[in-house]
């Protein structure tokens, strides 16, 4: 699944029950970091995120622990992380053996859909913005 947006991932997260709204005001002078605390102690390692809407002192809401589990990693990713971890040290092998034996044209050509991926990852300037 692709993300056009920051916002369209968040309700992503939500639907899949990823996500916890705080609606109550939290101070971020030591409050945020406390609850977030408390929360990771009671579910290591499947913590959701969590967006505080009402920051002490902010016009902003805040988002915190956005890829925190292994579910929303696969989720922005739109596959199994380990999956493209390994697709990534296979292709970094792929390049280190492919400079020293001088064959990086075979390389790119062998590995042109994964650097087509990764080439249309980067972060980009826009004018305007969902």
């Amino acid at each position: 699944m692709k993300f056009n947006s920051l916002t369209s991932f968040v309700q992503a997260l939500e639907k899949r029950k990823l996500l916890k709204r705080i609606s109550v005001e939290a101070d971020p002078e030591l409050e945020i970091s406390e609850i977030v605390q408390q929360l990771y102690m009671k579910n290591p390692g499947s913590a959701p995120a969590l967006l505080f809407e009402k920051v002490k002192g902010s016009k902003f809401p805040l988002l915190i622990n956005l890829l925190g589990t292994e579910q929303s990693i696969d989720l922005m990713l739109g596959r199994n992380a380990e999956s493209a971890g390994k697709e990534l040290y296979r292709a970094a092998h792929g390049l280190q053996e492919s400079l020293q034996n001088r064959k990086l044209l075979s390389w790119a050509w062998k590995e042109r859909d994964f650097l087509k991926r990764a080439f249309n990852a980067k972060t980009r300037r826009v004018s305007g913005a969902p």
